[in-house]
């Protein structure tokens, strides 16, 4: 039977030499699962970001069983947002009186980072990975939570924002916003990165 494959951004890499645009038809066995065929281009969960069949999420648990039938369009995203802290802006610092940058962050500019990320699980999938990345040191929720690393102190607040529209599709999208009420720039890098590694596993 044949398949149509949909590679998108940096995933096309992966396609057939000679492939033009993102897309290649392929003769596959009855029977083949999306999980055969994310497997034969090397396209794990933690690459495989968002895939769906005729439009169609198929979540990460059941890949490898998800059948595909003649002429079905399989198309597949990899992380549709970059890391935590690939996206960081420390606050500036205040400006000397002769003009050069010097002094001490003032406390009203609080060390904030705000971020849109697609969650297909919505906020119960981002508590879970929270949780993984911080066994035993988070506190809170649903919405609110303190994760704690290493004497640093990292504040969540989860908000629904406007979904994510690819096709017909509708993917719900997180507004998070991280408060660190005092931290260096090695501590909060250091829980960015954590953060990052565990809410990029498969899910959200």
């Amino acid at each position: 039977m044949k398949i149509t494959l949909k590679l998108h951004a940096n995933l096309m890499d992966r396609l057939p030499p000679g492939t033009r645009g993102h897309a290649v038809v392929l003769d596959v066995d009855d029977g083949t699962c999306v999980g055969h065929v994310l497997a034969q281009y090397d396209l794990p969960p933690k690459i495989a970001k968002l895939v769906l069949v005729n439009g169609h999420y198929i979540a990460p648990d059941a890949r490898a069983a998800a059948p595909l039938h003649d002429g079905d369009h399989l198309a597949v995203w990899p992380p549709v947002a970059g890391g935590w802290k690939s996206r960081w802006r420390a606050p500036a610092k205040r400006p000397t009186r002769d003009g050069g940058e010097g002094g001490q962050v003032t406390a009203s500019a609080r060390q904030v980072l705000r971020r849109r990320r697609p969650a297909s699980g919505g906020a119960p999938e981002f508590a879970h990975g929270l949780r993984c990345a911080f066994p035993e040191a988070v506190e809170g929720g649903p919405e609110r939570f303190r994760a704690t690393y290493r004497g640093t102190v990292m504040e969540i607040e989860l908000a629904r924002s406007a979904p994510l529209v690819i096709g017909r599709l509708a993917l719900p999208v997180l507004a998070v916003t991280l408060r660190f009420p005092s931290a260096g720039v090695d501590e909060r890098a250091a829980m960015l990165a954590r953060l990052d590694l565990a809410t990029h596993r498969g899910g959200g």
